[in-house]
């Protein structure tokens, strides 16, 4: 019993690390490559431990821990077989709704077989939507799961079946998926979901919509300017220009620019390091150039609002910045539009990819890749190795152009 708590509080404590260390810019994502090694020779270990050990471990999957949960079903996912997946099956509707997303993380990474296949969509037919919608969602990440079988659950009645098929469509990359995505868009207000993904299913489409949220005011208007600038849309560099100088706007509209990329407007990034927005200024500064340029600086402890912890962070320093802009700004042309110091596309798209970045921030760089390329790419929160062999291979292609 003990080795076996032993073993499953392992799991656990790397389940959490790993998910910290997506989570943070302090690291290099590869670092997390440790990580997943360790984990994954806890599993080898558990399972080569006989089906005593196995069951007792796959048994947090009930504890309601994520940890315990993430740990239990990646062992019954490893073991593979119709019974371990018919364990995981019987208890699948009585799992905590909190530890429910940490079970879709293991069966996201778990290996490929007929009988993850056959559980998942017995899964996504669960009465519990909770549970239907982790099935679904976990289905179309792993690219596995037939388009017919989206149209009909956005137009459902239950609206968290809804939004995970919101993102299965958008996944899917169907462009007879875009009008019934902007439905359900649009009855559940979920615009966060729908933009910028839209353009993958229709680019038209997505800027009109985009287009109707132009107002400072509106809800949807941070999302609706990002999508803009990830198409390179000609008409919103006025609006980005007004939401740089307004401080009620001015992040969603620094993540914008960087998305568009145009070092016109590097002058005015500069005057924003001076600004309230000062960090949403200095990430678009790194996404345009690809300057790495850190600092380490005191911040407000999130646990503890009266002390302050030190982190390295990009350099919010506008000298630092200005600097560097006066010694290499000339070799970035104002005829196109830049991303890590490249010319924007699948090459730039990817160097931003290989760099460090916050997983909100390589999420996006993979969907603004799928799009350069109209075909599924990596996710940003795949296993170490499997995102290294993806733009090894990727790079490799482009090379022998």
């Amino acid at each position: 019993l003990s080795v076996r708590r032993e073993l499953a509080g392992s799991l656990a404590f790397l389940y959490y690390q790993r998910r910290n260390l997506l989570d943070g810019d302090e690291e290099h994502w590869t670092r997390i490559g440790g990580c997943e090694r360790r984990l994954l020779e806890h599993i080898d270990a558990i399972v080569a431990g006989g089906a005593r050990m196995a069951w007792s471990v796959a048994s947090g999957v009930l504890d309601g821990e994520p940890g315990l949960a993430f740990g239990g079903a990646m062992v019954l996912a490893t073991i593979g077989s119709e019974a371990a997946f018919g364990c995981l099956l019987e208890v699948i509707g009585q799992i905590d709704e909190a530890a429910l997303p940490a079970v879709a993380d293991a069966l996201r990474h778990a290996p490929g077989s007929a009988a993850l296949t056959a559980a998942l969509e017995q899964m996504r037919r669960a009465e519990r939507p909770a549970v239907a919608a982790m099935a679904l969602d976990v289905q179309s990440y792993r690219r596995d799961l037939p388009a017919a079988i989206v149209l009909p659950l956005l137009a459902g009645s239950d609206p968290v079946l809804r939004r995970a098929a919101i993102v299965a469509a958008i996944r899917g990359g169907s462009s007879a998926h875009a009008e019934p995505v902007l439905r359900a868009v649009r009855e559940l207000e979920a615009h966060e979901l729908g933009l910028p993904g839209l353009l993958r299913l229709d680019r038209g489409l997505a800027l009109s919509v985009a287009r109707e949220h132009s107002n400072p005011g509106d809800p949807a208007f941070g999302v609706a300017l990002l999508t803009r600038a990830v198409a390179a849309d000609t008409t919103v560099t006025g609006l980005l220009r007004e939401g740089v100088r307004s401080p009620a706007v001015a992040t969603a509209a620094l993540d914008a620019v960087g998305a568009l990329g145009d070092v016109g407007f590097v002058p005015l990034l500069l005057q924003a390091l001076a600004s309230e927005a000062a960090s949403a200024a200095a990430s678009a500064l790194r996404r345009i150039t690809g300057a790495d340029l850190r600092e380490e600086a005191d911040v407000a402890d999130p646990d503890d609002p009266e002390a302050a912890v030190r982190v390295e962070r990009i350099s919010q320093d506008p000298a630092v910045w200005t600097r560097w802009w006066q010694d290499h700004g000339e070799r970035m042309a104002a005829s196109h539009r830049h991303r890590f110091g490249l010319r924007y596309g699948a090459t730039a798209i990817a160097a931003e990819l290989e760099a460090r970045g916050r997983l909100s921030e390589r999420n996006r760089a993979c969907f603004e890749l799928e799009l350069a390329l109209d075909k599924p790419v990596l996710a940003a929160d795949w296993f170490v190795a499997r995102q290294h062999a993806f733009l090894g291979d990727l790079a490799g292609r482009r090379a022998t152009r």
